[in-house]
C-alpha cells in the first residue's frame, strides 16, 4: 500500500474548520429559535386575544431586523404600528441583543381594475409562469387553471 494522499494533520485541521463553521450556523439558528419562541409564547397569545395573529417571516442577521406579518384584526387595526414598535419590537430587543428592529411585511392588495389582461398574457405570473406557459403545460390552448 502507498502513503495516504492527505495527511492526518490536514484532516484534523479540516475537521476543526468544519466545527467552527457549524457553530456559526448554530448561533444564527439559535437567535431565530429565540425569536420564534418569544413570538409564540409571549406575543402571539396577547395578539390572539384581540382577534389577530402574528406570523414570523424572517430575520436578517446582518441588520438585526425581524420581519413579521400581522394577520386578522391586527392587519387593519389603527394601533397596529404602536403594538409593533412599543410592544413587539421592545420585547424582542429586550430579550435578544441581536434584534435591532422589527418591521411589518404587508401583502399588496390587488384590485381587479388594476389588472391589465393583455399584460397578463405575456408577463410573468406566479412562480414565473405566465398565462401562455400555463396553457402549454395543460396541453390545451383553451383550458386555464381555476383562479381565485
Amino acid at each position: 500500500m502507498g502513503k495516504p494522499v492527505l495527511s492526518e494533520n490536514f484532516l484534523n485541521e479540516l475537521a476543526s474548520e468544519r466545527e467552527e463553521y457549524k457553530e456559526e450556523l448554530t448561533e444564527e439558528e439559535e437567535v431565530v429559535e429565540l425569536i420564534k419562541e418569544l413570538l409564540s409564547t409571549r406575543i402571539q397569545p396577547a395578539i390572539q386575544e384581540d382577534g389577530g395573529d402574528i406570523e414570523y417571516v424572517g430575520f436578517d442577521h446582518s441588520t438585526g431586523t425581524v420581519s413579521i406579518k400581522l394577520i386578522g384584526a391586527c392587519k387593519s387595526c389603527s394601533s397596529s404600528e404602536i403594538t409593533l414598535k412599543s410592544g413587539i419590537e421592545d420585547m424582542l430587543k429586550y430579550y435578544i441583543d441581536e434584534v435591532k428592529e422589527v418591521i411589518k411585511i404587508e401583502e399588496p392588495i390587488i384590485k381587479s381594475e388594476d389588472v391589465d389582461v393583455n399584460a397578463a398574457k405575456t408577463a410573468d405570473g406566479v412562480n414565473g409562469m405566465g398565462v401562455q406557459d400555463m396553457r402549454r403545460m395543460s396541453g390545451s390552448d383553451d383550458e386555464l387553471p381555476p383562479s381565485l
